[in-house]
């Protein structure tokens, strides 16, 4: 009895032990590798490491604060990486082969073995460990052939009647996003295009980790960004602020491309201050195939704090009530619903609400032209695309029109100028959220006007080139300052861990 009494407690104590080491969550698309059942000698994942020490004890920036905000970022990094990236360079965890670092969401990306695996599993540094898994571009839902928009037929085109565009390029030709850059994740852009020789600044390549010449892996990126800042306003209207430059990273390819694609937009040439201009990137990607969204939700909660507000697409997946896909549904982004000719929501558009930590979100926040739209694909063709991807860029180059104005506006003011002028279609109250069109449907005119009264100026006295009127009233940033970080860099705990696994599982 006395035996049985003491293999009793042995056993206790291992257990007690085991599920002490137990820190890391692990992706249940690794269990089989883990367990050495899919022949698999190594497996690349991303591992999502602890800072919450590091976040509570470094002194934060302003919100804001670009090159505050990356400084603080990179030192909580370099801070809670150290012991793990130790331990596997001294070898004290073997199996594992470090491929990137990266401190907009404090991760590691590596190739590991079954052991290695199960080491990382068990180091205290470790939070979370993901599959490394591919990443895509929201579906096209339909596609048509396409043509440079004309002067005589601009007036067809109701993604430009219905935004007002016709209007403002006849009342302020002067407005077109002049001086404004804005930023596109996706499958790149071909800069050769003649719609848009010349406006990409800088074009980050995923497949070279480096920046490159600019060219696109798909068709997607080129007609997005068309839509943005392609054509001019004489024989090819096709752009919304074909005036702006844009900064675009081919990054649709794993989770650590992306990581490493989003942090370029906060560190371009390893200096913040080049990157300093980019105050918006368009997003027409979607996520899934992980337990959960927190390797996004950290990157997201850099750029906000950083000053750059990500406009996302709502996705492809309705018309079922909460379809709004990943990740879309982070407080922080600026989702856009689409669209057709008919100023009715496409069938396809993903409907509200998101589910955030299983709390719902008001996305989409509004909705913009994402049927049958008339851009640039690569070869110097044009195509017309329908999807919430063809939203989201008009509301990008509205963002650009809006930079023009004033180059000083932050991601809280540039959504609350946009929202504040939308239309209220039919059957809607102002202010009223719906599942369907957020809180109402994009008015590009009405915004300029607004971003005109809320920053001052006269358009009628302002002349061409708005990137010269920088002498905008400090009053305007110093009376919306919204304190420290804080929140905004809050990396929002993942609380509901039932889809992952614990260490013990996989042995």
């Amino acid at each position: 009895m006395n035996n049985l009494l003491k293999g009793f407690a042995l056993a206790l104590s291992l257990i007690v032990s085991q599920a002490a080491s137990a820190t890391g969550l692990i992706d249940p698309a690794l269990n089989g590798f883990a367990q050495g059942q899919n022949g698999a000698a190594t497996a690349k994942v991303i591992i999502l490491v602890n800072s919450t020490q590091q976040m509570a004890t470094i002194p934060k920036p302003q919100r804001y604060d670009r090159v505050g905000v990356v400084t603080w970022y990179k030192e909580v990094a370099r801070q809670s990486t150290l012991p793990l990236l130790t331990d596997i360079q001294n070898r004290t965890i073997a199996g594992v082969k470090v491929t990137g670092v990266y401190w907009v969401n404090g991760s590691i990306a590596a190739e590991v073995t079954p052991m290695g695996l199960r080491a990382l599993a068990q180091h205290p540094s470790t939070t979370k460990i993901y599959k490394n898994n591919i990443h895509g571009r929201d579906p096209v839902m339909a596609v048509r052939e396409g043509a440079h928009r004309s002067t005589e037929t601009i007036s067809n085109e109701y993604d430009f009647t219905t935004l007002g565009l016709d209007r403002l390029f006849k009342e302020k030709p002067q407005i077109n996003g002049q001086g404004a850059v804005v930023g596109v994740v996706d499958t790149g852009v071909d800069g050769s295009h003649p719609a848009l020789a010349g406006k990409v600044l800088s074009f980050w390549n995923g497949n070279t980790h480096s920046t490159t010449p600019p060219q696109d892996f798909d068709q997607h990126g080129t007609h997005v960004s068309g839509t943005i800042a392609g054509g001019n306003r004489t024989d090819n209207w096709i752009g919304v602020a074909p005036g702006a430059k844009l900064a675009v990273a081919g990054a649709l390819m794993n989770y650590d491309t992306m990581a490493e694609g989003m942090q370029w937009f906060l560190d371009q040439e390893h200096n913040p201050a080049v990157a300093q201009k980019v105050k918006a990137v368009s997003n027409s990607w979607n996520t899934g195939g992980a337990p959960d969204q927190e390797v996004f939700y950290k990157a997201l909660a850099a750029w906000e704090a950083a000053g750059i507000l990500p406009v996302f697409s709502a996705g492809n997946a309705g018309p079922s009530a909460g379809s709004i896909t990943h990740p879309h549904e982070y407080p922080g982004t600026f989702a856009v619903a689409a669209y057709g000719p008919d100023e009715k929501i496409a069938n396809f558009s993903s409907r509200g609400p998101g589910n955030f930590h299983g709390k719902p979100t008001q996305k989409p926040d509004l909705a913009a032209p994402g049927v049958q739209i008339n851009s640039s694909i690569p070869g110097g063709k044009y195509a017309r695309f329908d999807g919430t991807s063809m939203a989201t860029p008009h509301v990008t180059g509205t963002v650009a029109l809006l930079l023009q104005i004033n180059p000083k506006l932050n991601p809280a003011q540039l959504k609350e100028i946009i929202v504040k002028t939308l239309k209220v279609p039919k059957g809607m109250q102002r202010g009223q959220w719906t599942a369907d069109w957020g809180f109402g449907q994009l008015d590009s005119y009405a915004a300029v006007m607004g971003a005109a009264t809320f920053s001052g100026i006269n358009l009628k006295m302002a002349s061409i080139g708005f990137q010269t009127l920088d002498s905008i009233d400090q009053q305007i940033l110093a009376n919306a300052s919204l304190g420290e970080v804080g929140a905004g860099v809050d990396i929002y705990p993942e609380t509901d861990t039932t889809a992952w696994l614990n260490p013990q599982d996989i042995y």
